[in-house]
């Protein structure tokens, strides 16, 4: 029972990246087509991709998650969840100082905290962010 809900699970993610990866493909196409930007359209696309991150963190593919991150960060640079995702993501493949450059950006230690947290409930190994939380707790949020 156990194995059938876990291949469920891995259907429904596979497909909810799948499905997603197919809107991106059409917002891209539709907003290289305007002769401008659009910027309801590239909202739209930042929602798309900040989807496809989350739907990669599901699927523990934080290449993914890093390359839908910054694809969105570059639509809308000032969303702090993103970056904290991004850093996440980053941090999850050993790209450790990369991550502390990128987590000193975000404004609400808080808000990293519970990105990390969201990652451990997702299967995430604990332990994997101590380093990170003792540097934060020691430095007061800063890296």
């Amino acid at each position: 029972a156990a194995l059938e809900t876990t291949l469920k699970t891995c259907k429904t993610v596979s497909q909810t990246i799948f499905y997603r990866s197919k809107i991106i493909a059409i917002l891209e196409k539709l907003n290289s087509q305007l002769p401008e930007k659009s910027p309801l359209l590239e909202l739209e696309l930042a929602q798309s991709y900040l989807e496809q991150a989350l739907a990669q963190v599901d699927n523990r593919n934080y290449k993914e998650v890093e390359a839908n991150a910054q694809k969105a960060l570059a639509l809308d640079t000032s969303n702090d969840n993103l970056i904290a995702l991004l850093a996440t993501a980053q941090w999850l493949q050993n790209k450790k100082p990369m991550a502390q450059e990128t987590y000193k950006t975000v404004k609400d230690s808080h808000l990293i905290f519970r990105t990390m947290s969201d990652f451990e409930k997702k299967g995430i190994e604990k332990g994997v962010f101590d380093p990170l939380r003792v540097d934060f707790k020691r430095k007061k949020g800063e890296l």
